[in-house]
């Protein structure tokens, strides 16, 4: 895999972007534009061939990653992971909340991707179009045979590990895995500032940039991460997820269809399971 996680090479024809949301400034540092440092991401082991991954999830919503990756390396093998788009989205709001960069609660979050879209700000302010997974998959096939492309859900992932990962490297053509998997939780970012205690913590880490000039950076740091390991609440399959899937999930019930239409069952959505933190 690439030395760096999710360089977003194939997310640019070659220049930088220069997003305009909130601190998109330091995410636009981190694309990797140039294909020789690209390509140095990659170590190959002595001998003849290899073979290289990376993973940089906006590849299956851009609509020009796909051509970009086919002229290049028309042979790869596609990987898309998707999870329930309701809770993805509500995780991809509370990330950018906890980061303070996101202002809005997570209605008019919602309400405001179009206008942020215009304003360019980058792919990850976009809740919704993000989670889009049957027009982004419909739109793939068209670039990519299905053969190449394998689609993996989250849940089955939490489920059972060895068994999913197991699929996906008899579909990469690779060696099966010497022995069972160390098990991790999926990334599930929950933010819920509904009690005194978390809106007391969500004003320390708001007011807490306020310090940064007398405060040395590590205890800034520390301060920081205990803040927000407070705020943090897991409650993907519970009472919370119930709601956001209630409340939102009309928001991607179209996108469902054509899911079902890919021949893909997202009925386990309905029920998902625990995906932990």
């Amino acid at each position: 895999m690439s030395a760096m996680k999710e360089p977003k090479f194939f997310l640019t024809d070659g220049a930088r972007p220069h997003h305009r949301g909130p601190s998109d400034e330091r995410a636009c540092r981190a694309y990797v534009v140039d294909r020789d440092k690209y390509e140095a991401l990659f170590s190959y082991p002595a001998g003849d061939g290899g073979y290289a991954g990376e993973s940089t999830p906006y590849y299956l919503w851009d609509p020009d990653a796909a051509p970009r990756i086919r002229a290049l390396v028309p042979e790869a093998r596609l990987v898309a992971v998707l999870r329930e788009p309701a809770m993805r989205a509500y995780s991809n709001w509370a990330d950018l909340r906890e980061q303070g960069r996101e202002k809005l609660d997570f209605a008019s979050a919602l309400a405001a991707e179009e206008e942020r879209r215009r304003l360019d700000f980058e792919p990850f302010w976009f809740y919704r179009s993000l989670g889009l997974y049957g027009e982004q998959l419909t739109r793939l096939y068209t670039v990519f045979p299905p053969s190449q492309v394998a689609v993996v859900f989250a849940d089955d992932l939490a489920r059972d590990p060895n068994r999913t990962v197991g699929e996906v490297i008899a579909f990469l053509g690779l060696e099966p895995l010497a022995g069972p998997l160390q098990e991790e939780r999926l990334n599930q970012t929950m933010y819920t500032p509904v009690d005194r205690k978390s809106r007391v913590l969500e004003t320390l880490l708001e007011r807490g940039q306020v310090a940064r000039v007398v405060v040395p950076r590590p205890v800034r740091r520390i301060a920081r991460e205990a803040v927000r390991r407070s705020l943090r609440s897991q409650a993907t399959s519970g009472s919370h997820g119930e709601r956001l899937r209630r409340e939102y999930g009309e928001l991607f019930a179209q996108d469902r269809q054509v899911l079902g239409g890919l021949g893909l069952d997202v009925s386990r959505w309905d029920h998902p399971v625990d995906t932990g933190a």
